[in-house]
C-alpha cells in the first residue's frame, strides 16, 4: 500500500527528549527547529504521564500547524487524539496498527519502529504510513540493549519498503553522511538536537546533509 506521506517532510524527525515538558527552554528550541527546516517532530517522554505532557504537547500542535509541519504522539493513540495530532508512533511492544487506527480513524498517520527485516516487512504489510529503523548507531541517550543495524540497513529499508523509512539510533552531524550515502534520507534525531547550545544550526546542518549527499550503490 502506498504511503500518503511525502519523505520530504520526515528528512529530519525531531524527537522530544524525556523532561523536555519542564524546560524552560524547550519552546525556543522547538522553534530553532522548525525555522531551521524540520517538519516533523513527535512528543515523546516515556516517564511522564499525560497531564505532565500536556502543555507542551498543545504548544507543538499549535507551533507544527503554525509552520506546516506534522505533529506525532508517541506510543498513545488517544492522547494523539486529544491533542489533534497528525499521527500516532509504535513501538513492538505497543499496540498493533490495527488497533491504533480503531481510535484515531482512518486519516491519522502511524508510523512504526522495527529492529529486524522481519518486523520492518511486517509493519509494511500491516499498513504502516512510515517505518523507522534502528538502532543505526550506538545511541547517545540511552543504552537501547539492541543489535546496532548500521546505515547498510537503513538503505535496504529505503529500497525494498516503497515507503517513507526513517533511521534512528546515534545519529550526529559526523555520522548522518554515512545514512545518506547508503540511501536513506531520513533521520529520526534526539539527542543530536536536545543537547547542544544551538540546536537550529544542527538541524539545518543535518538537514543539508541529507539533501546533498549523493546516494551510493551497496555492496
Amino acid at each position: 500500500m502506498a504511503s500518503r506521506l511525502d519523505p520530504s517532510l520526515l528528512r529530519l524527525y525531531a524527537i522530544t527528549a524525556d523532561g523536555m515538558a519542564f524546560n524552560p527552554d524547550a519552546r525556543r528550541r522547538v522553534r530553532e527547529w522548525l525555522q531551521a527546516g524540520v517538519r516533523a517532530i513527535q512528543l515523546r517522554d516515556k516517564r511522564l504521564g499525560t497531564a505532565d505532557v500536556m502543555p507542551l504537547g498543545r504548544f507543538l500542535r499549535a507551533i507544527t500547524a503554525e509552520y506546516q509541519a506534522l505533529f506525532i504522539v508517541n506510543d498513545n493513540p488517544r492522547l494523539a487524539l486529544e491533542l489533534d495530532a497528525d499521527g500516532c508512533h509504535l513501538g513492538q511492544d505497543d499496540m498493533d496498527i490495527e488497533q491504533c487506527r480503531a481510535i484515531l480513524g482512518p486519516d491519522r498517520i502511524v508510523g512504526v519502529s522495527t529492529h529486524n527485516r522481519s518486523q520492518a516487512l511486517a509493519a509494511r504489510d500491516s499498513g504502516a504510513d512510515y517505518i523507522g529503523v534502528g538502532p543505526i548507531f550506538q545511541s547517545t541517550t540511552k543504552d537501547v540493549g539492541r543489535e546496532l543495524l548500521g546505515p547498510p540497513f537503513a538503505g535496504w529499508a529505503t529500497r525494498e519498503l516503497a515507503l517513507p523509512v526513517v533511521a534512528i539510533g546515534g545519529i550526529t552531524v559526523g555520522n548522518v553522511g554515512r545514512l545518506a550515502e547508503a540511501g536513506c534520507r531520513s533521520a529520526a534525531v534526539i539527542g543530536e538536537i536536545n543537547q547542544c547550545p544551538k540546536p537550529g544550526k544542527v538541524a539545518r546542518t543535518i538537514i543539508d546533509i541529507l539533501d546533498s549527499t549523493d546516494s551510493a550503490t551497496l555492496r
